[in-house]
């Protein structure tokens, strides 16, 4: 489990009952909920994520999820780097 508050960098994560490094630091730059036009129902959740050191800044939603393939430095080869994945075909999209 990993918890991401706005610009408070992160570099360990919560496996069960155990603490563990991540191979970078992450940092929350902003989070918003992206609404259905003309409505207040939730379309989306994006979040402005930037992989240090040096990696840049990542856009992440729940319709487009990122996956952490590795960090500058020694990543273990499980990781994969933060990469929007395609999106599903929903309401209004085709």
């Amino acid at each position: 489990m990993l918890h991401l508050r706005q610009g408070e960098p992160v570099s360990q994560y919560m496996e069960g009952d155990r603490l563990r490094p991540l191979p970078c630091t992450l940092r929350l730059d902003s989070f918003s909920v992206q609404c259905y036009p003309g409505t207040s129902a939730p379309q989306d959740y994006v979040s402005l994520i930037t992989l240090h050191p040096s990696e840049g800044q990542m856009r992440v939603s729940m319709n487009r999820i990122g996956h952490l393939q590795g960090c500058p430095g020694k990543p273990p080869p499980e990781w994969r780097r933060l990469r929007p994945q395609p999106q599903a075909p929903g309401p209004g999209r085709a």
